[in-house]
């Protein structure tokens, strides 16, 4: 069950606006610092509020979301300051992505700066202080490319 914030359904859960996207339907997603991701559905003129919920795994991974980028079959990808978490909208299901010191094929560092999916389908994640990670959502493998 995801966690969904039952807030005044007429307006955002956060004025601090970090990401938003449009998707094929016109549904606008809209991520904040602190409060989430926002969904603002023109048709019925209401927000939906998705935030985390820490008694709940299954809820937003953190409230900060930072980037949203689109991905196959309607699947939101979302880059927060908790990691990348993927969003299916269909079945309001979150799958997170974080970082695990034991493991190097992990995500580099939980605080993403930057998303965006290229042509091919790869997710390319811009993180704090980490670089930058190449992201195979079929395979959920990453590639990681650092300074050193």
């Amino acid at each position: 069950m995801v966690s969904v914030c039952h807030s005044n359904p007429n307006s955002l859960s956060s004025n601090f606006v970090m990401s938003f996207y449009e998707d094929e339907q016109g549904v606008l997603w809209i991520g904040t610092m602190g409060g989430g991701l926002n969904k603002f559905d023109r048709r019925q003129g209401t927000f939906t509020h998705y935030q985390n919920d820490p008694a709940n795994s299954d809820s937003l991974g953190h409230n900060d979301v930072n980037r949203i980028a689109p991905g196959r079959n309607g699947i939101l990808w979302l880059g927060t300051s908790g990691g990348l978490d993927r969003f299916d909208p269909a079945s309001e299901t979150f799958f997170h992505y974080r970082h695990d010191p034991a493991n190097p094929n992990s995500l580099l560092t939980n605080n993403i700066q930057g998303l965006i999916r290229d042509a091919a389908g790869m997710l390319w994640i811009a993180s704090y202080n980490g670089g930058i990670s190449h992201f195979d959502p079929d395979t959920e493998t990453f590639t990681h490319f650092s300074h050193d």
